[in-house]
C-alpha cells in the first residue's frame, strides 16, 4: 500500500499481492468497496480506479481523524448505513464470514510470541 501525491490530491495505491487466492482477494475486496459506497455518507473510501490485471486499486486518501467523545455512536451508524445497502441481489457476491480456525489462532500466538 502506497500514498501517492497526484496533481488533484493524494490515492492510496493498494495491490494485492502474489499467495494463495490473490485473485479471489482482489475480487473479493473490489466487490466490497463497490457495494460499500452505496451508503450515504460514505463509509468506506472512494474507488477511483482500478487494474484488475496487476490487482491493484486506487483509493480516495482520508486523512487521520481523532475520534469524538462519542464515537462509538459515529461507529454505529456508519455500521448501519453499511448493512442498509444490501440489497437480495448482493447474495452469494461475497462470501459468508467464518470466524477464526486453528491456523489463525496459532499464526496470533506466534505473532504474540515475537512482540513480546
Amino acid at each position: 500500500m502506497w500514498r501517492v501525491e497526484t496533481a488533484e490530491a493524494p490515492v492510496v495505491v493498494k495491490q494485492v499481492v502474489e499467495g494463495p487466492d490473490a485473485d479471489d482477494r482482489y475480487a473479493r475486496e473490489l466487490t466490497a468497496l463497490r457495494l460499500a459506497a452505496g451508503a450515504d455518507p460514505a463509509v468506506v473510501p472512494a474507488l477511483l480506479g482500478t487494474a484488475p490485471g496487476d490487482r491493484v486499486l486506487v483509493l480516495e486518501h482520508l486523512d487521520h481523524q481523532h475520534p469524538t467523545g462519542d464515537w462509538i455512536v459515529d461507529y454505529a451508524a456508519a455500521l448501519a448505513r453499511l448493512h442498509a445497502v444490501a440489497r437480495p441481489e448482493h447474495t452469494g457476491m461475497l462470501p459468508r464470514w467464518q470466524g477464526p480456525d486453528e491456523a489463525d489462532a496459532a499464526s496470533f500466538l506466534r505473532l504474540a510470541a515475537a512482540l513480546d
